[in-house]
This record gives structure tokens, sequence and C-alpha cells, in this order.
């Protein structure tokens, strides 16, 4: 193999480069200093993004406490706490909150009233989540999207999502020593497959990530999912 440049580029875009480290490491496979070193550096990157977003997002989860709102964290912001052993091994390029519909607008002001600004991005006022909320953080740029739901609203081609019931089956777990909340694991395993697979959710082909998130979660947590919930409930994924 003589690209490593090239895949060093590649893995940068699919969302893995801090596994692809991982990985060349612990297999003991050899591969030539440079790329050793480079991969240093881009680790060092992440674990610096990821240690921003953690905090960040910490005091989101306690101002929105504070508050008497009730979000969910989703996709990566979860992932990287709950499955992935170092959150510095799951980048992202934003923060992804659910909240009720009737929460959603006030959540997207305090982070308004808390140094974030609007994001430029055209999002359509019935679209699933808020337009993007973007801070710079010790030279990261955090970008939060505040959903009030999962899906484009193309039913039967998505199912029908009630925030209750997400909420009320709740997954617990701890970002440092504060208690958060994400969809419980047939959900998760659910919400990922559509995410990565089902377009037009995510408007974009998908990254490898994607794929490591439904594997890695599957292999996890395979003897504790619901299977005949997912046949009954899901039976696309």
């Amino acid at each position: 193999f003589d690209d490593w440049e090239g895949l060093l580029q590649q893995a940068e875009r699919e969302g893995i480069t801090p596994l692809l480290r991982k990985h060349l490491v612990e297999s003991k496979s050899p591969y030539p200093t440079s790329v050793r070193r480079s991969l240093n550096i881009l680790a060092k990157r992440h674990l610096h993004q990821s240690n921003v977003r953690i905090k960040v997002l910490q005091e989101i989860l306690d101002l929105y406490k504070r508050n008497g709102l009730t979000p969910i964290v989703i996709k990566g912001a979860a992932l990287c706490h709950t499955l992935y052993p170092d959150p510095a091994l799951r980048p992202m390029r934003d923060i992804d909150i659910l909240l009720h519909n009737d929460e959603a607008l006030l959540a997207q002001e305090l982070l308004y009233d808390n140094g974030f600004l609007k994001s430029d991005s055209p999002i359509h006022e019935d679209h699933y989540h808020l337009p993007p909320a973007v801070k710079n953080v010790e030279e990261v740029t955090i970008c939060i999207e505040i959903h009030r739901g999962l899906y484009p609203d193309i039913p039967p081609y998505y199912p029908a999502v009630d925030f209750n019931s997400l909420s009320l089956s709740a997954r617990k777990f701890n970002i440092g020593d504060l208690e958060a909340s994400t969809f419980n694991n047939e959900e998760m395993l659910h919400y990922l497959y559509q995410h990565a697979f089902h377009a037009p959710l995510a408007y974009a082909p998908y990254k490898l990530i994607n794929v490591a998130d439904v594997i890695g979660f599957t292999e996890k947590n395979y003897t504790e999912l619901d299977w005949e919930k997912i046949k009954k409930h899901y039976p696309l994924l």
C-alpha cells in the first residue's frame, strides 16, 4: 500500500481518523513513521475538540435542567459516551439534542442568550430541527442542532415519533458528573440505521463513521437487544 496520504484524507472525510489510528496501533501493523506522526497530530486535535464539546454539552444540559427542559442527547454526542471507550474516538460535525416540540424554541433561545449565534444555513420553518446554533470555544466551532422531531414529514416513508414514549423509555448515562438521557437500545439502533442508510434523512451519502456506529452498537448490545421488538416495529432494520 503506497497511498497513505490519500488514506488519511479519506479517513478525515469519513470521520474515522481516531479509529484508524487505534486499530493500526492495536494490530501492530507496520506503517510509515510520517503517517504515525500525522495520526498522532490529528489525534491530539480530535482530543481537544472532544474535550471542548463535552464541556459545552455539560453547560447546555445544566442550563436546560435549570429551566425545566427535558433534553434527549442523540447521535454522536450520546454514542461517544455510551459506545466508544474514549469520546475522542467519535468525531462529529455537530451536537444533536432532541426536545419536545413545545420546548424546542425555548431551548434555542437559551442558546442565543448564552453566546450562540444563528447559522446562515437555510432551514424550512417546518423542518425537524431548528437552524443550527454556532459558537467558537477555544478555537473549536461548536454547532448545536435542536431537534423537535427525528425524521422528515414524509409518511409512511418515515415512522411517527412520540417524544413522551422516547423520554419515558430513555437510557440514562453520565457525562462527567452530569446525568443525561438518550434513546433506549432498540430505538437507538433503529435511528442509527435510519440516519446512515435511509435517504433523504441526512441529505448526503453516509460516512464510514455511521457504519462503525451501527456495527459497533450491534456488537456491544447484541445479547441485550429485543430482536422480536425490532422485527415487529422496525422491519427494514
